[in-house]
């Protein structure tokens, strides 16, 4: 049984479905805005990316008294960035252009064609689809003549291949697949096939409504910690909705036919508790992945300090561990006990029965992010090279120390 949400968040969530014409989930109870706290409100509007769209979009009943002027602010603000999006990704698309087919996702795909508006979707990188491998490659050399360069530590193997523009501080990420992992073979080819033309920028290409839904319902949980969750539930529900009959059923039948109906499904049953939108192909048993999403829908990613921030870390951690097994989180004990004992007093003993140990040494070597544990008799080191999270106590704590390049660590 999940907890009710706070009010803020309830209310937001009421809000959010009346701005895109969902039925809504009837959360918040009808209560009157005005008794919410404001600031709290604005907070988890801001932390879900959804402030810009519900400014655009106020609907018939009051806000929360004092977020009006904040609102209007964050929608001419990202107004500002998406035209400066818009002139990078045609510059971008251009540049890729000689050397094979791109389709547009994501991000700036939903707000050519889903949203009113480019403003009133907030969106932080460019993601693009190409063909295969040598397509990136080439794709990659093209867009060094832009100021872009790969990411430090991306290969070939890398989903996302990261470009970073230090200039204009943007990211683009080239795919050659939808999903890590790949798609089975057929589904690619057939979201290449569904494809369709969208007239701006001279003309660029998405993905169909079907695997627009399908591909947003497979990606909304698969960073249940430092996405704008709750933005991501809502495009799910509202893509979803939009599709008639038909294309319901095509997208039943290509989530069952390509292995995606487990994933797509918990996002899908998820939006419509939240929004009230169709669930489709039904409400899987509950797993470790919507545990920590209806969890972390109330919390603000890395803004909280000691337990908090320890407890979203070593989530993830058991949220990569269930990834690697290929379970897609059926089974939701282990992290489900890992939050109760890390939200309890003795949270670092828990935390070192939960977590990976490993040489001091051979961690020291590594490049890796840190923070102490809330006792302040533990230390937590993410190992950015194997993804793994460890805790060191002790004795090992003065070993890892010693063994530490004094070079500045970044923070987690």
């Amino acid at each position: 049984m999940r907890p009710p949400l706070e009010p803020a968040l309830a209310d937001l969530a009421d809000r959010l479905a009346e701005a895109v014409g969902l039925p809504g989930a009837g959360l918040g109870g009808g209560g009157p805005a005005r008794s919410i706290d404001g600031a709290r409100w604005l907070e988890l509007a801001r932390e879900h990316d959804v402030a810009p769209l519900l400014a655009a979009r106020p609907g018939a009943t009051p806000r929360p008294a004092g977020v009006d002027a904040e609102l209007a602010a964050d929608l001419a603000r990202w107004g500002h960035e998406a035209m400066f999006r818009a002139a990078e990704l045609g510059d971008a698309l251009a540049a890729i252009a000689p050397v094979g087919e791109v389709i547009v996702l994501k991000g700036p795909a939903l707000a050519a064609s889903v949203y009113a508006d480019a403003s009133e979707r907030v969106t932080t990188d460019l993601d693009l689809l190409v063909r295969d491998g040598p397509t990136r490659r080439a794709a990659i050399a093209r867009l060094a003549a832009l100021g872009y360069a790969p990411r430090d530590g991306a290969t070939e193997d890398t989903h996302d291949f990261p470009l970073d523009n230090p200039v204009g501080q943007l990211e683009i990420d080239l795919h050659v697949d939808l999903t890590r992992p790949p798609l089975p073979p057929g589904a690619l080819a057939d979201a290449w096939a569904r494809r369709v033309r969208l007239d701006v920028l001279g003309g660029v290409d998405i993905l169909d409504p079907v695997w627009r839904a399908l591909h947003a319902a497979v990606h909304a949980l698969a960073d249940p910690i430092g996405s704008p969750l709750l933005r991501n539930l809502l495009e799910v529900g509202w893509l979803t909705a939009q599709l008639d009959a038909a294309d319901r059923a095509a997208l039943i039948d290509r989530a069952h036919r390509f292995g995606l109906a487990d994933r797509a499904g918990r996002a899908l049953a998820l939006a419509h508790r939240l929004f009230g939108s169709p669930a489709l192909l039904g409400r899987p048993r509950p797993g470790a992945r919507e545990a920590w999403a209806w969890w972390r829908l109330g919390r603000a990613y890395g803004a909280a300090e000691g337990a908090a921030r320890v407890l979203e870390h070593v989530a993830e951690y058991h949220l990569r561990r269930l990834d690697r097994s290929g379970s897609h989180d059926r089974d939701p004990r282990p992290l489900l006990a890992t939050l109760a004992d890390v939200a309890a007093t003795q949270a670092a003993i828990a935390l070192r029965r939960a977590v990976l140990r490993v040489a001091p040494a051979a961690l020291a070597a590594a490049p890796a992010r840190t923070a102490p544990l809330p006792d302040g008799e533990g230390v937590l080191v993410h190992a950015l090279d194997t993804d793994d999270v460890h805790v060191l106590a002790g004795d090992a704590i003065t070993a890892w120390r010693a063994a530490t390049p004094p070079a500045p660590r970044a923070a987690l």
